[in-house]
């Protein structure tokens, strides 16, 4: 763990492997955990194997979760062999939207893992998207903040919603 913070702190760390195509988890860890201030520290240490569970490195995200006594949160994805040679599933990222000031809401959402997910407005330069290229995780959500001055029939029609393994073939 890295901490740049001036004062320790405090929290729960969770470490859970999950099946890229949302068959369920593998392994889960929780733990809590002292955070020394402005250091790197090591606060888990667990063997590849012992992690796998008999699943293949290509079939698995560990996810980690820290949530410090505040109830902030701070998330990674971490990957056990290389992008090329992981099993992505083509995800079906559902999405749903709703008007706000200045533009959009887009909440997006998938059964199974999505790695990389990349939000645009086909023939639309004047925009800004909030958040783009991250993963989503089976069952969670990811709200994301549109601003354009599309009304609502064109938005739904130019909203382009991809992910990585749109990008490379199964």
């Amino acid at each position: 763990m890295v901490s740049d913070r001036l004062k320790s702190t405090s929290g729960k760390l969770t470490v859970c492997v999950l099946r890229l195509d949302g068959n369920g988890v593998v392994k889960e860890f929780k733990k809590q955990i002292t955070v020394p201030a402005n250091t790197s520290t090591v606060v888990w240490k667990e063997a590849v194997d012992g992690l796998l569970n008999g699943e293949k490195k290509e079939d698995v995200v560990v996810h980690v979760l820290y949530e410090d006594k505040t109830g902030k949160k701070y998330t990674n994805n971490y990957f056990l062999a290389k992008q090329k040679d992981m099993h992505y599933a083509a995800a079906r990222i559902n999405k749903d939207f709703v008007r706000t000031e200045g533009g959009y809401e887009v909440t997006l959402s998938c059964d199974m893992f999505a790695r990389g997910v990349f939000l645009s407005l086909q023939g639309d330069i004047d925009n800004f998207i909030s958040d783009n290229y991250m993963d989503i995780l089976p069952g969670e959500t990811v709200t994301v903040k549109v601003t354009t001055e599309l009304p609502s029939l064109q938005f739904a029609e130019r909203l382009q919603v991809v992910s990585f393994s749109d990008a490379v073939e199964q």
